[in-house]
């Protein structure tokens, strides 16, 4: 008996392929509009989620803060972060329950790889006030204190150096302002530096929390 070659049992390899590639799209197509979690990693989000880098950058000018040490630098060219989300948000990786920004996600991952000491909180309802953190384009950073407790000496260099890092890469991390120690800075008022913290006309910039004394806040632009 003669035995067919393999392109007489499959006499169109490039049409079944081509069936087979049909069937894929058509199966993308219909899950598409069930708004199921896809993989998103933005321009922001290029570089910033590995492992960071050994070397430091220099201040980009002085702080109040004399004995804060230089920041990371962002993690080497070419990494990224890959994030599920659904719809325009995604689960706040700091555990809260709520939902974040993509770009505030990549923020956790970084600030997380960066400073592996630090602790974040993100998402929070925060009713009857005018806050970033229910629209999850907001992170509360502490490095070892609770909140309402004064940080020691070291946790302060800390908190400096996570500032000034947030600052030094505003524009990469999508950064809008910073509140550290009863001061804040702003990406829009760069060339004004650290300036006086009053409260916002919700917080009292005297109390630990209120001033920002026991904990970095950053909100971010997206």
């Amino acid at each position: 008996m003669m035995r067919r070659s393999l392109s007489d049992r499959h006499p169109h390899p490039s049409t079944w392929a081509l069936g087979i590639a049909a069937a894929i799209a058509a199966l993308v197509a219909l899950l598409a509009p069930l708004g199921l979690a896809t993989l998103v990693a933005g321009p922001a989000a290029q570089g910033i989620c590995g492992p960071a880098d050994a070397a430091t950058s220099p201040p980009t000018s002085p702080e109040p803060d004399p004995t804060a040490s230089p920041s990371p630098d962002l993690a080497p060219a070419g990494t990224s972060c890959a994030l599920p989300v659904q719809g325009d948000v995604v689960a706040d990786p700091t555990g809260t329950g709520g939902f974040v920004t993509p770009a505030t996600a990549v923020l956790v991952t970084a600030g997380r790889t960066a400073f592996p000491d630090s602790h974040w909180t993100c998402w929070s309802p925060r009713p009857g006030t005018d806050s970033d953190h229910p629209r999850g384009r907001a992170c509360d950073v502490t490095f070892g204190n609770a909140i309402g407790q004064v940080p020691t000496t070291a946790q302060r260099e800390e908190g400096w150096r996570l500032a000034r890092w947030l600052r030094d890469h505003a524009h990469q991390l999508d950064v809008q302002y910073v509140i550290w120690q009863a001061l804040i800075w702003n990406t829009d008022r760069d060339e004004d530096g650290w300036r006086p913290y009053n409260g916002g006309g919700i917080h009292d910039p005297t109390s630990p929390t209120g001033g920002h004394l026991d904990h970095v806040h950053v909100s971010l632009s997206r």
